[in-house]
């Protein structure tokens, strides 16, 4: 009765311990299976142990290389982990066991003067100890998920940095025991046996639990070299953005939605540090953003698409915006920069007037009477669409009569008349995607950047037709105006603007010798109404 209890107990603290085992592991390393599996692993370690100490007592060297294989491959097979990791927290638990048992073992004999080879030759006396060595296992075990620190814990659970160190310090640790179990075959009882037994023991221990401190001082010292890079390229981004003369700087705690920082003009405004930014954003950006761009304004400012484009890499866009002020346009220009520090996310936002470059720019660019784009800005963008995509539709837009408005109604209803078809052009077509120019005094041309199979020409010749066709008047003369078009679409051979252009203009002609106010597609056999 008294060896069936003794079993029970064996089987009952074993696998206790090896729960209390996998609990731990489950906080370094993910379970590649089931939650329920640790029950089925614990069951499987309880199942060898019981088998080595009943059918394997008198060669403790298999009985020690049968427990390590169990728990190493069992690791490496459930949980996902760089295999090094994996192989040495599998050591770990025959570690801890191993050297428990020579504890007590020396322990007993020094107590009994029993050799240790008679010892271990009784089974139940054998047992005896292993629950022993269970019991003290659990107690460790609790001692460890107690006492150890979550930071220890959490530094261990991510890529280790020097794994190959803490694996040479748990292989020597399990050697060491492996060497040192011969002494169980010895039939003297010697209290320096005893003494080296328990040596050893406590060694390994120490040599593990000192492989884990060492290997979370390294990981330590990785994240705090982390964070002081990024501490410094915080600065460097942040010193740099400050002396780019912005008009507006503003620093950003993402993680806890807060203004750290508030510059206009580089001077630092105290009232609005610490307040919620989106608050802020609210109040003092949107409020002045054009109708049209506040949609845009609101979405690359926010909180939740910053984080998320450094989630994407993207730590560092920008955009452009129009501002409203006493009933005129300002064009600003935001920049965002995004940076990770540990488990903070910053950002800096910048803002800085491009009015005059806007201007600039717009000037170079554009026909100074339609604000469309001028010859050459046309041509080069077009060229610039067809090096990298082959496909798209090129209109002419030649107006009809035009020389009869000059003539007969005068110059500057023929101005008028330039600006109301640039206005309808723009109307009619994408502002952003196509490309509108006017190439010569009454002549435009449009390109459509789209796959040719998805434009449907007839119904857009007819629609500019339809809405540049009208009359003018002065006093009591009237010229009716209409245009003629020609298209080409962008398909081989026509890979290129003076290919496009040429056959796009010899359609128009055609459209204006079958009558004007109309289109033709250009056609490889012969240009053709579609």
């Amino acid at each position: 009765m008294a060896n069936i209890i003794t079993i029970i107990t064996f089987i009952i603290v074993y696998l206790i311990h090896n729960l209390l085992f996998y609990k731990i592991l489950l906080q370094t390393m993910e379970l590649k299976f089931k939650n329920y599996t640790v029950y089925i692993l614990s069951g499987i370690n309880v199942l060898v142990a019981g088998v080595a100490v009943f059918l394997l007592v008198d060669y403790s060297v298999w009985v020690y290389l049968s427990i390590v294989l169990v728990y190493c491959s069992t690791t490496v097979i459930c949980f996902r982990e760089n295999i090094l990791k994996k192989i040495t927290w599998g050591l770990g638990m025959p570690i801890h066991l191993f050297s428990i048992t020579m504890l007590i073992l020396a322990a007993t004999s020094w107590t009994t003067k029993e050799p240790i080879d008679q010892i271990v030759e009784d089974i139940y006396q054998l047992l005896e100890i292993k629950i022993n060595t269970s019991f003290l296992c659990i107690i460790l075990l609790m001692i460890i998920n107690k006492v150890m620190s979550r930071k220890i814990i959490k530094l261990m659970s991510v890529q280790i940095e020097k794994i190959e160190l803490f694996f040479s310090m748990a292989v020597c640790s399990m050697l060491l025991l492996i060497v040192n179990s011969y002494i169980y075959g010895i039939n003297i009882h010697s209290i320096y046996l005893n003494i080296n037994l328990m040596i050893t023991g406590l060694v390994c221990l120490l040599l593990f639990y000192l492989g884990i401190l060492v290997v979370a001082g390294f990981q330590h010292m990785k994240i705090q070299n982390q964070l002081l890079d990024h501490r410094l390229q915080a600065q460097q981004v942040y010193q740099q953005i400050v002396h780019s003369k912005s008009d507006i700087t503003i620093e950003i705690d993402c993680s806890k939605g807060t203004v750290v920082n508030y510059l206009i003009k580089e001077k630092k405004n105290q009232v609005l540090i610490g307040r919620k930014y989106m608050k802020f954003r609210n109040e003092l950006l949107l409020d002045v953003v054009h109708p049209e761009d506040k949609d845009l304004v609101m979405e690359l400012t926010d909180i939740g698409y910053i984080t998320e484009a450094l989630a994407k890499k993207n730590n560092r866009y920008n955009f452009e915006y129009r501002v409203l002020r006493k009933n005129q346009i300002h064009w600003f220009k935001g920049e965002v920069s995004v940076i990770n520090i540990l488990d903070s996310v910053k950002a800096i936002l910048v803002l800085t007037d491009i009015t005059d470059k806007k201007e600039k720019k717009f000037k170079i660019e554009r026909d100074l009477l339609t604000g469309l784009y001028n010859k050459i800005t046309t041509e080069d963008l077009i060229k610039m669409h067809l090096r990298s995509h082959l496909g798209g539709v090129l209109f002419v837009i030649d107006l009809d009569n035009f020389k009869e408005v000059n003539d007969i109604l005068g110059y500057d209803i023929g101005t008028e008349v330039i600006k109301d078809v640039a206005k309808k052009l723009t109307a009619t077509f994408r502002k952003k995607e196509d490309i509108i120019g006017r190439i010569r005094e009454d002549k435009f041309i449009v390109f459509i950047k789209t796959n040719v199979d998805k434009v449907n020409i007839t119904d857009i010749g007819n629609r500019i037709n339809e809405v540049i066709a009208k009359k003018y008047s002065y006093e009591d003369k009237e010229v009716y105006v209409s245009a003629s078009i020609g298209i080409a679409k962008a398909i081989k051979p026509l890979t290129t603007f003076a290919d496009l252009y040429i056959d796009a203009d010899m359609a128009l002609y055609q459209t204006k010798g079958k009558g004007k106010n109309g289109f033709m597609l250009y056609s490889n056999e012969n240009s053709k109404q579609e």
